[in-house]
Order: structure tokens, then C-alpha cells, then sequence
């Protein structure tokens, strides 16, 4: 598609400068060249009109360049949020995952908290004669 006038004024602002120089090199070169042309030429009218259509000529060519660079940049951008939306995912999955851990863990601790606290009330009953000793291996 076309790109929107925003679009295109961001990305000339957004464009890599190289990419920038290497464009007004090239035009600057062809300018030169259809200089060196109408020096040569006998008719004025024939060279004006060679440089209006060299003119429009680098139009669509800048038209085109930077519609590709806008489709690039899209390409681009797209691939950097799929990288950050998986490691996200990831990040959230390790995350859940550790939260598991730490909940069986919990369990654990809970589990031998309370057989800890069976120890002691049996260990006391016994000491009071309540219920006879536990068998120590």
C-alpha cells in the first residue's frame, strides 16, 4: 500500500543517514551528468524538459526506496515484538513455574511442620504418661 504522508515524513526523518547520503550522492552524480548533457545540447527547450522527467524520475525512485524502507522498518518491527511477546510468554511461564515450585514446597514445609507438632504432643503425652513412648528406630 501507499504510504501516508506521516509515514513517509517519519521515516525521512527515521531513514539511516547513510542511507540518506548515498540517495543525494546518486541524485547529486545524475545531476551532474545531465549538466555535462545540456552543455552538449543545441536546443534549451529539449534539456529542461530532460530535467523535468530526470526530476520525476527520482521522485518515483525516492517514492519507491522509500516505500521500501517503510516496508522493511514494518518487517522489522513486527519480528522485534514477536521476539519480545515470546520472551514475555517465556518469562511468564518460568515465572509460573517457579510459583508451582515454591507452592510444593510450601506443602512440604506444611506437612512437616504439622508432623513435627504430632511429635511434640506425642512426645508430651508421653512425658505425662498419657500415652506410652513412641518407638525411636
Amino acid at each position: 500500500g501507499a504510504a501516508s504522508k506521516p509515514e513517509i515524513q517519519g521515516l525521512l526523518l527515521a531513514v539511516a543517514p547513510e542511507a540518506k547520503a548515498a540517495m543525494a550522492l546518486k541524485i547529486a552524480l545524475e545531476a551532474g551528468n545531465l549538466l555535462a548533457k545540456t552543455g552538449q545540447e543545441s536546443s534549451s527547450e529539449e534539456s529542461t524538459a530532460d530535467l523535468h522527467a530526470e526530476a520525476s524520475t527520482h521522485d518515483e525512485e525516492f517514492a519507491a526506496f522509500l516505500e521500501e524502507e517503510i516496508a522493511e522498518r514494518h518487517a522489522e518491527e513486527q519480528v522485534e515484538l514477536l521476539k519480545k511477546r515470546q520472551e514475555a510468554e517465556l518469562e511468564l511461564l518460568a515465572k509460573e513455574q517457579a510459583v508451582e515450585r515454591l507452592e510444593r514446597s510450601l506443602k512440604r514445609a506444611k506437612s512437616a511442620a504439622e508432623k513435627a507438632e504430632n511429635d511434640v504432643d506425642t512426645a508430651k503425652k508421653a512425658a505425662n504418661g498419657e500415652v506410652p513412648a513412641p518407638a525411636t528406630p
